[in-house]
């Protein structure tokens, strides 16, 4: 079995640990049979932006807004995936049913408890992205091309996860917002925003 991401120092491994493992896994185990990809995901067609502009999702929380850069160059199955999802509503008034202090924040599972997706599961998009604090990638089992909805948001730099998960998103506001969210709480909703690419932090630009 693959190793995880650890989190520096024994109390934060512990708590980690005790909570379905370290890394965002979207479930327990692996899906077995795996489902077969949406149509979507096996064909993306991701219609570009204006020119001049950058797709960014908005996620409304009961602490306030997240905004993030929608990263289609490095992860295109996965954005085109996500932004299916979020035009059909998939995504309103879910839980955010994992929260590591200090790690990470998870949601998109319509069931409420870590076992949930949308039915099918899209291929790994795996990249040398680094994992920081506001990194937004797919949760998965064991299995790579598992990922289907549930999607995680680092709350600081896991270098451990480089080039495990696929990074889809980097938050470029709200990142207090993150820190702020606590278990139990709600993503209200999430909107795909057009933004202008001067506006945005070009170092999170790919």
């Amino acid at each position: 079995r693959r190793a995880r991401a650890r989190a520096p120092g024994l109390a934060v491994a512990f708590l980690v640990m005790a909570v379905v493992g370290c890394a965002p896994v979207e479930t327990r185990a692996p899906i077995s049979p795996p489902p077969p990809e949406s149509p979507a995901a096996a064909a993306p067609a991701l219609a570009a932006p204006r020119s001049g502009m950058v797709k960014t999702a908005v996620i409304r929380t009961e602490r306030g807004t997240i905004r993030f850069v929608l990263l289609d160059k490095i992860a295109p199955r996965h954005v085109e995936n996500f932004v299916a999802l979020t035009n059909k509503g998939y995504y309103q008034n879910l839980l955010f049913h994992r929260v590591l202090p200090g790690v990470l924040i998870q949601g998109g599972d319509p069931k409420g408890d870590g076992t949930g997706g949308p039915g099918y599961a899209v291929k790994a998009e795996f990249s040398d992205y680094p994992h920081t604090a506001g990194t937004v990638g797919m949760a998965r089992t064991d299995d790579p091309d598992s990922a289907g909805s549930q999607f995680f948001i680092a709350r600081k730099d896991m270098p451990n996860w480089n080039g495990t998960y696929t990074v889809f998103g980097q938050v470029y506001e709200g990142l207090d917002v993150v820190n702020a969210v606590a278990a139990g709480e709600h993503l209200l909703d999430v909107r795909i925003v057009e933004v202008e690419r001067a506006k945005l932090p070009q170092d999170i630009l790919r």
